[in-house]
This record gives structure tokens, C-alpha cells and sequence, in this order.
């Protein structure tokens, strides 16, 4: 189950996504990176610095399947007016930026920035 809701009160702002209703197959949430970089060195080395891991480093991504016409519209009104969420995951709730909506194929593509 995934949910999220406006930071700011809004009577129709939040969603809750029963795993039916989400494509399984597109939760980048659970994809984990780190912050690596590498710089080559003058000796034909290279140095490399890792600076960890924080959940701000994740896009979250949310493919809710053929949501209804009055769904769309909701989602759409809610993503031009506000840009901070509240989401709310299997792994955990995070502050989250509204990156875009889209509809592709009668299904909705909800993309997020999480703060850390």
C-alpha cells in the first residue's frame, strides 16, 4: 500500500493505493543508491569517496493502474496546486516534492523527490 496526502489542508488531498491498484513492477522506491564519486588521479589511479546513503536520494515513482476520470482529475488539480506530500510507504513516511503526473495508456505515472 502506498499513500500520500498535501502538507497544506485540502479536503480532496490525499490518496491511498492498495497494492491492486499500483503496478508492482514500478516501485522504484525500494531502489537504494549511494553517494559515490570517483576522480582519476595523476598516477593512473583513481580515489574514490563515499559519502553514504540517505533516503533523499530516492525517486519515488508510482503507477496507479486505469484510475477513474474523476481520479485523474483530482490528481491533476491537486499537482498544480500544492508541491509538498506526505508519503507514505512500506518502508516508511517521508516528506515528499511533486516532480510530475502524467497519464500514459489510462494509467496514472506519479513521480517524487523525498527530502531527508
Amino acid at each position: 500500500m502506498i499513500a500520500f496526502a498535501t502538507s497544506e489542508f485540502d479536503l480532496n488531498g490525499d490518496f491511498s493505493f492498495s497494492d491492486r491498484n499500483i503496478d508492482p513492477n514500478e516501485q522504484s522506491y525500494r531502489n537504494i543508491t549511494r553517494r559515490v564519486s570517483r576522480t582519476k588521479t595523476l598516477d593512473q589511479g583513481v580515489y574514490i569517496i563515499d559519502s553514504g546513503y540517505t533516503d533523499g536520494d530516492k525517486d519515488v515513482k508510482i503507477i496507479v493502474i486505469q484510475p477513474s476520470e474523476v481520479m485523474i482529475s483530482k490528481l491533476i488539480k491537486i499537482f498544480k496546486i500544492h508541491s509538498y506530500f506526505t508519503l507514505s510507504t512500506i518502508d516508511g513516511a517521508y516528506i515528499a516534492r511533486a516532480e510530475s503526473m502524467n497519464v500514459v495508456n489510462g494509467n496514472a505515472e506519479i513521480s517524487f523527490y523525498l527530502e531527508s
